[in-house]
């Protein structure tokens, strides 16, 4: 048996909700892009004004509204990074560099929501093949679940981390939220399917995640009680052969 009767490859179904996926990059970079430039103006024009004679509440003012402009920078570039084209669907990346990459990139905006947000890579770790993209994108859902989770709670933490152990790689989130109820347990994998408050949520991001990992030969896994909740992605080290 080969590579290809092994994987046979996404289904129609799978592709279409691909391409929704890489739709909603492409839309993502375009916003990102188009951003960046009204932000450029707005901070040369704060820049100009701070060498310019001015009170004290001006200069308060003025240091405020830069200290938003840069935040908006940071999270603008971390979008950047997240949002680009898949490519090809067997690279070869480093998992605990991609893991560290969407550590980077959310933590500022996960901590300033008062979240605890710790990482814990376990090293070494292997290269893998599979598209480096595509696992950022399932990470990041996986963040931003976490988040919402521990949303109200009085110490909220969500705690991403990477290990190896026999011939797979296992991603976990683990957070102190509510919990998931053994009925919406169930269903939790079903597109729209949500327990987020409306507008809180599409029900897209754990039901794309789990398309991507198993186009990637691999498995995601819930364990959810009140107060805990760990969600693991099992990534094979190797492909079967024949």
């Amino acid at each position: 048996m080969n590579d290809t009767a092994a994987h046979p490859g996404p289904s129609a179904e799978q592709w279409m909700e691909l391409g929704r996926l890489a739709e909603f990059g492409l839309a993502a970079a375009t916003l990102v892009h188009e951003l960046r430039q009204p932000l450029f103006a707005l901070k040369a024009i704060l820049q100009i004004q701070q060498g310019e004679r001015s009170g004290v509440r001006d200069l308060a003012m003025n240091k405020l509204a830069m200290e938003q402009v840069l935040q908006l920078e940071a999270l603008l570039e971390s979008a950047g990074g997240l949002a680009p084209r898949p490519g090809s669907w067997d690279q070869p990346f480093h998992v605990g560099e991609t893991v560290r990459a969407v550590h980077a990139a959310l933590a500022p905006r996960v901590r300033k929501l008062g979240v605890r947000f710790d990482l814990d890579v376990h090293d070494p770790l292997p290269v893998l093949r599979g598209n480096p993209v595509a696992m950022r994108q399932v990470i990041s859902n996986l963040v931003q679940n976490g988040v919402d989770a521990v949303g109200g709670r009085p110490d909220p933490r969500v705690v991403l981390s990477a290990r190896s152990a026999a011939e797979e790689v296992t991603i976990t989130l683990a957070d102190n939220g509510v919990g998931i109820g053994p009925e919406q347990r169930a269903r939790i994998f079903e597109p729209f399917f949500t327990t987020k408050p409306p507008g809180k949520g599409t029900g897209l991001g754990l039901s794309i995640a789990q398309n991507l990992v198993q186009l990637a030969g691999g498995r995601v896994e819930i364990a959810s009680v009140p107060g805990a909740t760990q969600v693991e992605v099992h990534l094979p080290c190797a492909r079967p052969t024949g």
